[in-house]
């Protein structure tokens, strides 16, 4: 029974070790703390090779609303460590992953002259377009959600969902509009 028991405990915590488990924001959190936040769609994407050797994804976002974000700019590039190149695979841990004509609500912070995702695994919403709705989905990437009052038992988290996206972006500049006053 106690083998039985041992052998529990180290499979979790070789589990947990593998996989990347963060605190979870919420939506007045991400629309506080981010410096950027925009309606966009999903663009070119190029993967190269950084002056540590690693491989960086470079995802271009083409703002249809810059809803937190004063600029002339039409386009934003996101940059993530990790990516794909004819040699390896560096996984994106934890980053969420992008795909060209996808609809996006982005929360992010500024990175040189990129941005990056607003956190490990969160800051990127799925718009998905239909004839008449248009729903928000967060997209939490691969992450596990700390928890701590079990912290060796994480889970998977549940994504926040809107079923309007209209509304979801009026919320969002409510909150920043309260927030930033």
């Amino acid at each position: 029974m106690a083998k039985n028991i041992i052998k529990f405990f180290f499979i979790i915590y070789a589990y947990q070790t593998y996989s990347t488990t963060v605190k979870l924001s919420n939506l007045v959190d991400m629309s506080g703390n981010s410096e950027v936040i925009v309606h966009g769609i999903v663009g070119e994407q190029r993967v190269e090779i950084d002056k540590y050797s690693r491989p960086i994804t470079l995802t271009e976002i083409e703002i249809i609303d810059p809803i937190y974000y004063n600029t002339s700019k039409k386009i934003i590039t996101i940059y993530q460590v990790g990516g794909k190149t004819s040699d390896s695979v560096f996984p994106i841990i934890g980053g969420q992953h992008y795909e060209v004509g996808q609809q996006v609500i982005l929360f992010a912070l500024k990175f040189n002259d990129k941005f990056v995702s607003y956190g490990l695994g969160q800051g990127k919403f799925n718009v998905s377009v239909n004839e008449n709705t248009s729903a928000v989905v967060e997209d939490l990437g691969n992450v596990e959600e700390f928890n701590s009052k079990t912290p060796f038992l994480h889970k998977s988290p549940s994504p926040l969902h809107y079923e309007d996206l209209e509304l979801f972006k009026k919320e969002i500049r409510s909150i920043i509009k309260y927030l930033k006053r």
